[in-house]
């Protein structure tokens, strides 16, 4: 893994309060040629600051030139910066929310230029980031309202926990609930030969894992963030899992994790560690799966809550129950 150490976080100097009003959360979003679904990723993290569970954040878009970006950052009011020059400062008269009548602000910042792939782009908005808790959600996830309080009030119980996790529902392109995950925290042993059990769009962490100099490794294309939190519980991190429900994660012909390349660099990762024999993985996978009948991962799951459709307005999730089986396709 490429660890980066004693990284200043970027401080905007058009914002003079900074310093003496942190944000709690920074949310960075990778994003390239998904603007429609970049909207609704925007409008869902924006949400997390109204009434009646408001959170002060901000939200770090890290584009990779997608065509009508800077037209995208115009109409939502965001500050907007290309190679490394700020472009125009933000815009508070063009965000529709009424954001200053509960004294919060989603602070939105679009950064535009190249990177080395998803993770290289996550490092990128980590390192301008400058909240105590950090998180990124791809363009075609939503957070479920309220979620960011929970995830705030989860950090305090206990206060040492590293990083805290929940469950996601996977919603096909018309938003129909397909099923309900449970994230369940898995032994970095299990983590070598079995896929990752903690969704990127629950995860969240406190600033001094970036501090400690624990970024992605951009040589993984897929499974960066497998690698990742491997690392951190090889370190020693503690993870905590809030059993809420806390996004959405839409599942696409374009989701990485369905590409072959995901299968190679599974292979190409198990390899780095000293192969198991059948017998300890069939008993580790066992405890596995006990664990997680344990904690109810396999138990249908009723949903019903709303989220932010493309005409701006909210849409119904459910009410339905789903199962926890994986689909196939959507």
């Amino acid at each position: 893994m490429k660890r980066l150490l004693h990284a200043i976080p970027y401080l905007p100097s058009t914002n003079s309060n900074l310093l003496k009003n942190l944000p709690v959360f920074s949310i960075i979003t990778p994003s390239y040629n998904q603007l429609d679904w970049l909207r609704l990723c925007i409008a869902s993290v924006r949400d997390q600051t109204l009434l009646p569970a408001p959170c002060s954040l901000e939200h770090i878009i890290q584009d990779a030139g997608t065509p009508g970006i800077e037209d995208l950052a115009r109409e939502l009011g965001a500050e907007f910066h290309r190679n490394g020059h700020l472009i125009f400062e933000a815009n508070p008269s063009a965000i529709r929310h009424p954001l200053s009548a509960i004294g919060r602000e989603a602070a939105l910042k679009i950064f535009s230029e190249p990177d080395d792939g998803m993770y290289d782009a996550i490092n990128k908005g980590l390192l301008k980031s400058s909240g105590e808790i950090c998180s990124w959600l791809n363009c075609d996830e939503q957070y479920t309202p309220g979620a960011l309080k929970n995830i705030q009030s989860a950090f305090k119980r206990p206060p040492d926990v590293h990083a805290v996790f929940g469950d996601f529902v996977v919603l096909d392109q018309s938003n129909n609930p397909l099923c309900y995950r449970r994230s369940f925290a898995q032994d970095q042993r299990n983590l070598t030969f079995s896929p990752l059990n903690i969704a990127s769009c629950t995860l969240f962490f406190r600033r001094k894992v970036i501090d400690a100099g624990f970024l992605f490794d951009p040589d993984w294309k897929i499974i960066g963030d497998k690698v990742w939190i491997i690392n951190l519980l090889e370190a020693g991190f503690q993870f905590k899992s809030t059993r809420r429900l806390v996004a959405c994660f839409r599942l696409l012909t374009s989701n990485l994790s369905s590409r072959p390349l995901a299968i190679e660099e599974e292979n190409r990762f198990s390899k780095q560690y000293q192969p198991m024999k059948k017998t300890q993985q069939i008993a580790l996978k066992f405890r596995q799966f006990f664990m997680k009948f344990l904690l109810g991962c396999y138990l249908p799951r009723r949903v019903d809550f709303r989220i932010v459709g493309f005409n701006g307005e909210p849409v119904r999730i459910g009410p339905k129950w789903v199962g926890f089986l994986w689909p196939k396709s959507t």
